[in-house]
């Protein structure tokens, strides 16, 4: 009996440790722009989504949006906000990095710059500089 019980908790901590670690993982994309892509060009055929995955510290204040309104040939499919670590997930962490995911699907062929800037939007809003600014140019084909 009590093998069978360390057995049945061995595995729930692995069934746990695998459902966190999924939790860590931005939904993939065929299509994505990260942090680490910036200046460039992404082509991307109408009708299938494009996601930009951007780090910041939500907790903080700190959130990307786009610099002005999405072009008419393109449209927003969503946002999500995943944590960057596993201890994120549990009870009581407070603070720390997150992923700011942001989805479109272009909805005929065009081309144009995005242009995400991050800060507090209070901030942004009185006119301060934001923190960081990230660009890339989306084409759809």
């Amino acid at each position: 009996m009590i093998q069978q019980l360390k057995l049945g908790l061995g595995l729930m901590a692995v069934v746990f440790t695998h459902a966190c670690n999924q939790q860590n993982k931005p939904a993939s994309a065929p299509h994505e722009i990260l942090r680490a892509d910036p200046g460039r060009e992404s082509r991307v055929p109408v009708g299938e989504i494009v996601r930009v995955r951007l780090r910041s510290i939500p907790t903080a204040g700190y959130l990307w949006r786009l610099a002005s309104p999405l072009p008419a040939f393109l449209e927003s499919a969503g946002e999500e906000t995943l944590p960057t670590s596993p201890a994120q997930s549990q009870p009581g962490f407070t603070g720390g990095e997150h992923w700011l995911v942001f989805a479109y699907k272009p909805k005929a062929k065009g081309r144009a710059e995005l242009v995400f800037l991050e800060g507090r939007p209070w901030e942004l809003e009185a006119g301060a500089k934001p923190s960081d600014t990230f660009r890339v140019t989306l084409i759809a084909e």
